[in-house]
């Protein structure tokens, strides 16, 4: 886990870039700059570089986005089952049970579909008017 000292910024979305460019910067030696990643219009957390697709997160909201993740499966693929196989009435789902047994594997496996890896990379923000810094530490996973 990296630390690194950067300006305070304005939103969310360009902090992300910031934290990005600064994981791929020390991880891969790449000489990238903040406009070589694209932010996605859809949602200010996936990303595109040259060097592939990226999702980051703060802690909380890769919690959000492997439930968003598990209970997508479940609606596309479990429960359709539901219609079609014979004695499906005498089946019964535990969704909370399989949520929590998914979230088992850990937050890579279903996040990053590139290498089921999760990174941490932590970035220090500068505190307007002040001397102070401000920890955040973004968890990067690689998509494609």
């Amino acid at each position: 886990m990296s630390k690194t000292l950067a300006p305070e910024f304005t939103s969310h979305e360009e902090s992300k870039r910031l934290a990005l460019l600064d994981f791929l910067r020390e991880t891969e030696g790449d000489e990238l700059e903040l406009g070589d990643i694209e932010c996605y219009s859809y949602d200010d957390s996936s990303f595109d570089t040259p060097n592939g697709e990226y999702l980051v997160y703060l802690d909380e909201e890769a919690d959000d986005a492997v439930i968003d993740s598990i209970e997508s499966f479940i609606s596309e693929c479990i429960e359709p089952l539901s219609d079609d196989v014979p004695y499906a009435s005498y089946w019964e789902f535990d969704k909370e049970a399989f949520i929590k047994d998914c979230k088992m594997d850990g937050r890579g496996f279903r996040l990053s579909g590139y290498d089921g890896n999760e990174m941490m990379h932590e970035i220090c923000h500068e505190v307007k008017g002040s001397t102070d810094t401000n920890k955040i530490i973004y968890y990067i996973y690689r998509v494609v």
